[in-house]
């Protein structure tokens, strides 16, 4: 799964479809996450 950049919408952006995978039993399924920008600071807490 690669986030784009983008500051805090980008950060928000990636914490929801997070929160939507898991909640679907999805994010079991995704072997690497990338990001560029504000989404590797949703990446780091992840």
């Amino acid at each position: 799964m690669l986030a784009s950049g983008g500051g805090q919408r980008a950060a928000e952006g990636l914490v929801g479809s997070l929160y939507q995978m898991a909640k679907e039993d999805m994010l079991d399924t995704v072997l690497y996450l990338g990001g560029v920008s504000g989404s590797t600071w949703t990446l780091i807490i992840v």
